[in-house]
């Protein structure tokens, strides 16, 4: 990436309850350790529309975009489940789930997707599934058992999305590291 351009996502920040789900989450990978590089807890977000490599010059723009026409209102959502992807046989990803609330995140998603278009590369699209990362295996793929984690159970976590963010994400050799560019309230 050059100095000219910065990769961007649009996603949403997290409640600082959802700490307490990952302790119960790490314990029962623990055997797998090794394998898996944990998601910092100030990383923890829902992506809502990844734009990769937006030019510099265009991000003024992009959250003018975002200011003028995401008209969703606030609403509550509950973290609840686990999942893979892209399968348990081959997980690469670790993840919690959503599920009240997902109806509003999907026409969010939407939303932003419809406003940030004219800022993205052309990718190939893929269906939305919100979830929140919480890890991925590094290195060489290993047989992993996550039949555990797929059976987690912890108490559901809710919290109130009142708020979207602008995030640049600067890939590092120990992961990926976000910063806020812009906050954008929902109504």
């Amino acid at each position: 990436m050059n100095e000219d351009t910065k990769r961007l996502f649009v996603g949403v920040p997290l409640s600082k309850e959802i700490k307490k789900i990952l302790p119960v989450a790490k314990e029962c990978l623990q055997p797998f350790h090794k394998y898996l590089r944990w998601v910092p807890e100030r990383n923890l977000h829902i992506t809502l529309s990844f734009l990769g490599s937006v030019p510099v010059n265009q991000i003024q723009d992009l959250c003018e975009n975002l200011e003028s026409t995401v008209q969703s209102r606030f609403f509550p959502i509950e973290i609840r489940g686990s999942g893979v992807f892209p399968s348990p046989k081959t997980p690469k990803v670790f993840w919690l789930g959503v599920g009240e609330g997902r109806t509003e995140l999907k026409k969010l998603h939407h939303e932003v997707n419809e406003t940030t278009a004219p800022f993205k590369g052309t990718g190939k699209k893929t269906g939305y599934a919100p979830h929140i990362t919480i890890a991925r295996t590094k290195g060489i793929p290993r047989k992993i058992d996550v039949l555990p984690f797929l059976n987690i159970v912890y108490s559901p976590v809710e919290f109130m999305i009142n708020s979207i963010n602008l995030y640049e994400s600067v890939l590092m050799p120990g992961g990926s590291q976000y910063t806020i560019l812009n906050e954008f309230p929902l109504h």
